[in-house]
């Protein structure tokens, strides 16, 4: 053990170093973890020292608080939406991710030790390689949990303040494809996939709602005086560590019953006989009966994109623009756009709405004053 005039570090057996101190009160206080050197563990004593010569030491404060990287994983999966539900495996899976790929400069870190030259040293080395969103995706995983940890009576404040990091982007654009385009796909896409392509074209359906279909999801009504396929949406596949898990849409707005275009109506009318089952059999199956997985679906999209000489960048999240983008085109606004597409956010809407080439007819249904 070495001595100095404030504070007590010492080599475990182990290597790793410990720290501690005694406080204005008489007791001692020791680190809340152990450190890899010794310069790190000097670095903790001078800190709690300067504390006390701030007058900024609190008994309560100085103990042990939990570290980031338990304590974030003890808040994912208790933290609840606006209703006061859990979250959903799916948003589970993304922040765990986000903990261990980007917040794993934290996960040893009492709560109490990140402060706010921590989080702006750790944004400025994230960003650097430009990926702006899965960076913001993190920070505010970080900041949210910091701020349930001063709820809890854990810090005092949150650390994060760095101005526009809850909502930076890559700016990263999504392609959507023509109608020619989209024809091609669709001819060029394995026929086993065909009729659950159209529907995603035509449907607005996110690719999950489309795979969780049943044939009781479907029933008969109509539409201007001609048959057509109301659709049920209450459900949604998810891959989440190689398994697909069904579990509730991304939102409640998400829970609908949507009508499908008259075409459609043979073209369902075909799948659900090529299917035929019980009321609960699969809509679109996959060669063995189960859900179609979206990687799966994804390498055979991509074959049709070549075969098709179709723009390299679309994906299968795409043919749910164009269909966005073919009723915005229709003339409807954004309410009527947020309803079709299951989705409450009007900023999530508005990025379904794709400039069109309807600018000359735009411009000459103008009123001219003059």
């Amino acid at each position: 053990m070495s001595k100095r005039r404030f504070g007590h570090i010492r080599q475990l057996a182990s290597g790793r170093w410990q720290a501690s101190y005694v406080g204005p009160d008489g007791l001692r206080y020791r680190a809340p973890h152990t450190f890899p050197t010794e310069k790190l563990a000097e670095k903790w004593v001078r800190y709690e020292e300067g504390l006390i010569e701030t007058n900024q030491w609190v008994a309560e404060r100085s103990k042990a608080t939990p570290f980031f990287g338990s304590y974030c994983e003890k808040y994912i999966d208790t933290q609840t939406n606006r209703y006061g539900e859990l979250l959903k495996p799916t948003t589970k899976h993304q922040y765990r991710t986000l903990l261990r790929v980007h917040l794993k400069r934290f996960h040893d870190l009492p709560l109490h030790k990140i402060d706010t030259t921590t989080v702006r040293e750790w944004w400025s080395e994230a960003i650097a390689d430009g990926k702006l969103t899965s960076r913001s995706r993190a920070y505010k995983l970080l900041s949210s949990t910091m701020s349930r940890a001063v709820e809890d009576k854990h810090i005092t404040h949150n650390p994060c303040t760095i101005k526009g990091a809850h909502s930076a982007e890559t700016g990263k654009t999504i392609v959507v494809p023509s109608a020619e385009e989209m024809k091609r796909i669709i001819d060029n896409i394995n026929p086993r996939y065909r009729s659950f392509t159209i529907l995603l074209a035509n449907s607005g359906l996110r690719f999950g709602e489309a795979a969780a279909l049943e044939h009781s999801d479907l029933s008969m009504r109509e539409l201007n005086g001609e048959p057509t396929w109301g659709v049920s949406v209450s459900k949604a596949t998810a891959l989440i560590d190689g398994a697909i898990v069904v579990q509730a849409p991304k939102s409640r707005a998400s829970i609908r019953d949507i009508k499908l275009r008259p075409e459609l109506t043979q073209t369902i009318a075909e799948q659900k006989q090529s299917t035929t089952g019980n009321e609960s059999a699969l809509l679109f199956p996959n060669a063995s009966g189960g859900y179609i997985r979206n990687d799966v679906y994804t390498n055979s999209f991509r074959r049709a994109l070549k075969k098709a000489g179709a723009d390299l960048r679309i994906t299968p999240h795409s043919l749910r623009h164009f269909a966005g983008s073919e009723y915005g085109r229709t003339g409807a606004n954004v309410a009527e756009l947020s309803r079709f597409l299951g989705d409450s956010s009007k900023e999530a809407v508005l990025r379904y709405l794709h400039a069109t080439d309807r600018g000359d007819t735009l411009l000459g249904q103008m009123r001219f004053v003059g």
